[in-house]
């Protein structure tokens, strides 16, 4: 198992910026359990609503809203089995990695 990796938000921020530009809704992430890279793009193109994408992405996988991609995976359940934590105002945030790959993401 990974060693659990601690970055402050404003180093968090940062590198999601190195990998993927300014545009937030670029930024991919791999969910731990099922390895499927996602985006804020990849979840609008399943018609999910805005809402929704701004309290899953980078911490549920995209199958919580897609049944039929097979995963229901979500850091706020009894497992831990993310690697990522986010300090931000002093409070720790459980986070997806960044996929750090050339994969497209979701179809």
């Amino acid at each position: 198992m990974e060693k659990m990796k601690t970055q402050n938000y404003d180093e968090y921020m940062a590198e999601g910026k190195t990998l993927f530009g300014e545009d937030i809704k670029k930024w991919k992430f791999i969910c731990p359990s099922c390895g499927l890279s996602q985006s804020a793009e990849d979840f609008k193109a399943h018609d999910i609503d805005g809402e929704t994408i701004d309290h899953q992405i980078g911490f549920s996988c995209i199958g919580r809203s897609v049944p039929d991609l097979g995963c229901n995976w979500t850091l706020g359940g009894l497992f831990s089995i993310h690697t990522l934590e986010v300090v931000k105002d002093g409070h720790t945030h459980m986070r997806f990695e960044f996929d750090k790959t050339d994969n497209n993401g979701v179809a």
